[in-house]
């Protein structure tokens, strides 16, 4: 966390100063949209998951395996719901949609914590560890590129989605290399109604939370600008780490 905390700062700084006002204020505004759509896609499993592991071990597969289901279901209907937002709320600015059809499709692939759940009930947290530090080294080396390159703001959304697939990848590989694939089609009803019913108060807590974190910014992009958007997202990068 230090190290995502810092890198991070020192990077958006980079990114802050390269795009502008306008530009960072944009990619700010869609991130805590974003972050906020984020939370109803996680659905409040992470922390049942790990404690259904530890409790049944012998029923991992299963529990996997309904729990990727829900949280795949939950990111779809999220990314969905994100882009319906997008569009109420910035109708006339297409950019903003193009931008959010790129960076909204994390909410999917975000899906697979479910793996971070595993190694992290195994006390294997290495393997979580690795797979989100090579994700942030990818996405420090590609927006370095792209700040030395001027590329357009686009580009900066690409790198977003880009770092959690690699994420995604690589915690994925680190649990099949270890364990059984995957069977999609063994989804069990009773066990997802009894996730979900233990993962609601977590879900609401999440939520109360994040709209605090991120209100603010979305306040801004509605009443003011982009621009206010952006100075206020640099300026607040610091307390964030």
């Amino acid at each position: 966390k230090i190290l995502r905390g810092g890198a991070g700062f020192v990077i958006s700084i980079i990114v802050a100063r390269y795009l502008g006002p306008n530009n960072f204020g944009i990619l700010n505004f869609l991130l805590a949209i974003v972050a906020i759509f984020y939370i109803f896609s996680s659905l409040g499993l992470n922390p049942i998951i790990v404690k259904k592991i530890v409790e049944t071990p012998g029923k991992t597969i299963k529990i996997l395996n309904t729990s990727l289901i829900l949280k795949l279901t939950a990111g779809i209907f999220s990314y969905f719901f994100f882009l319906l937002t997008i569009a109420i709320i910035r109708p006339e600015n297409s950019s903003f949609f193009l931008y959010s059809l790129i960076i909204g499709f994390t909410l999917i692939l975000k899906s697979s914590e479910i793996f971070f759940c595993y190694f992290e009930s195994k006390l294997l947290s290495k393997f979580i560890v690795l797979s989100q530090s090579f994700g942030l080294f990818i996405l420090i080396i590609f927006q370095l590129i792209l700040v030395s390159k001027k590329l357009p703001l686009i580009y900066f959304f690409w790198s977003y989605l880009i770092e959690v697939a690699v994420t995604t990848l690589l915690i994925m590989f680190f649990y099949f290399n270890k364990n059984a694939v995957f069977n999609l089609f063994k989804f069990n009803f009773s066990l997802s109604k009894n996730l979900l019913r233990k993962s609601w108060p977590i879900l609401f807590s999440g939520i109360g939370i994040i709209i605090y974190m991120r209100i603010d910014q979305i306040m801004l992009g509605q009443m003011l600008n982009s621009e206010a958007v952006g100075v206020y997202s640099a300026a607040i990068k610091l307390s964030e780490i």
